[in-house]
């Protein structure tokens, strides 16, 4: 029964109403703040972009790019944007090296075992520029909130981790340069990060 769900719930126009029901708006206010205080151009990736929600925030002065793994979220992304969309693995992302000004990746960490989370990490600073940004967004392992508990226990996602540890994985490759964490059905930890530059 699960099962099923998990596939209705893959239909573009369904994955955006339950996207919206699940606070879509707030968190887009959370991360509109972030993406102003960046240069404003430049290339972005948005890794597990889906059907192309957080297109909206990007300017028409950035140049912008479209991966996810599933085709029908990538088929609902292009019947939906004029934008280039890849079907692709964010753990080997089909870029070359240094190539990005900034990567966005929201809601993607819950699905990805450890050893893929940290294959992500580091595929996302190969691609990236010196000094290039990382905006990352997910929602994090609260066993407190009933909500939160009840949410996961329905999501596809299996690996819930908590904000520290997030946290600390984002550290091991990049700058965290900001961090803030709210909370609606699920309580969400929001990094603004920069590649860090090797000495």
């Amino acid at each position: 029964m699960l099962d099923l769900a998990h596939r209705i719930a893959a239909v573009p126009w369904v994955y955006e109403s339950i996207q919206y029901v699940m606070g879509f708006r707030h968190s887009r206010q959370h991360i509109a703040q972030q993406v102003t205080a960046l240069s404003g151009r430049g290339l972005v990736l948005d890794v597990g972009g889906g059907t192309g929600l957080w297109r909206v925030l990007w300017p028409p002065t950035y140049a912008y790019l479209c991966l996810d793994i599933d085709p029908q979220k990538i088929a609902g992304f292009r019947a939906a944007h004029a934008d280039p969309a890849i079907l692709g693995d964010a753990t080997q992302l089909p870029l070359a090296d240094q190539r990005l000004d900034v990567v966005v990746c929201i809601a993607v960490s819950h699905h990805l075992t450890t050893p893929l989370f940290e294959r992500l990490l580091a595929e996302t600073a190969r691609v990236l520029k010196p000094q290039g940004t990382f905006l990352f967004l997910d929602a994090v392992w609260s066993p407190n909130r009933l909500p939160s508990r009840l949410l996961w226990a329905l999501d596809r996602g299996s690996y819930p981790r908590t904000a520290q540890t997030l946290e600390q994985a984002l550290r091991q490759h990049f700058d965290v340069r900001h961090s803030e964490q709210y909370a609606l059905y699920h309580r969400y930890l929001l990094a603004t990060c920069q590649k860090a530059v090797l000495e």
